[in-house]
């Protein structure tokens, strides 16, 4: 049987790999945001990600409507 800790752990370890500060998990998937600051003619902007974390592969993005100051960390 598979415990949050184990998915924890896993989600710790694939954040750490990558440079990811901010994040949540959902079940076995891993969510979290990139925030760019607005530059010349592009407003700021927040995309999420959510990454299986059996696989370790994206499985989703999407820009979001409202920008989320605490994606900034997540920017590497």
């Amino acid at each position: 049987m598979i415990n949050n800790k184990q998915i924890q752990d896993a989600a710790a370890m694939w954040a750490e790999e990558h440079g990811i500060v901010e994040y949540r998990t959902q079940g076995w998937c891993l969510i979290y945001n990139v925030s760019y600051p607005a530059y010349l003619a592009e407003p700021r902007r927040t995309y999420q990600f959510k990454v299986d974390l059996h696989t370790g592969k994206t499985i989703e993005s999407k820009k979001l409507k409202r920008y989320d100051p605490k994606g900034v960390y997540n920017r590497h």
